[in-house]
């Protein structure tokens, strides 16, 4: 499936509310594809239409570019506008950039991560208490596991035990 379109139109072609389309390849064929397609998602495009769009319209064209490592596993996401009902030119929204530890773990890129509400966050582990905790700040919870459970309980920030979530060994929430 590379491209879906969302329609109040029974048409097949029209998408008056909206079209994704996924490109696997970076030739940016339309239902093409090049030497490099092998099965990663390369681009992403959301056509977004104005309000109540009568005909194949878009308001809006947001594009998330993908890039990977030797051993394929993800290494940037970039995301871009583009206002074309305004005539615009293409605006950088976001960028995620990882590597990965000797243990294959990813790790956020902080100097190339940016934008707007995007995480950014490394994780370290506390030997003393057997917990994952976030490196930089105290915002986000800790994690706390022992070995019959990946993750046994968290801890909000600033909670004396109200804000403790149990978790069972198949990640489902008590509370």
């Amino acid at each position: 499936m590379f491209d879906t379109r969302l329609s109040s139109v029974n048409d097949t072609w029209d998408w008056n509310r909206g079209r994704q389309i996924l490109y696997y390849s970076s030739n940016h064929a339309w239902g093409g594809s090049g030497t490099d397609n092998n099965g990663t998602l390369i681009f992403a495009e959301n056509w977004v239409p104005p309000p109540n769009a009568t005909l194949d319209q878009a308001q809006t064209l947001t594009q998330d570019s993908y890039t990977y490592d030797a051993l394929n596993r993800l290494s940037a996401v970039n995301e871009s506008s583009l206002d074309i009902a305004g005539g615009g030119s293409w605006i950088s929204q976001f960028a995620q950039v990882y590597s990965y530890d000797r243990y294959g773990n990813r790790i956020f890129d902080q100097a190339n991560t940016w934008g707007t509400g995007i995480p950014k966050t490394n994780f370290g582990v506390d030997t003393n208490t057997n917990s994952l905790i976030e490196e930089s700040s105290s915002r986000y919870p800790t994690f706390y596991a022992d070995p019959a459970d990946p993750q046994s309980s968290t801890r909000e920030p600033g909670s004396l035990g109200s804000g403790v979530r149990f978790c069972d060994c198949l990640t489902k929430r008590r509370f």
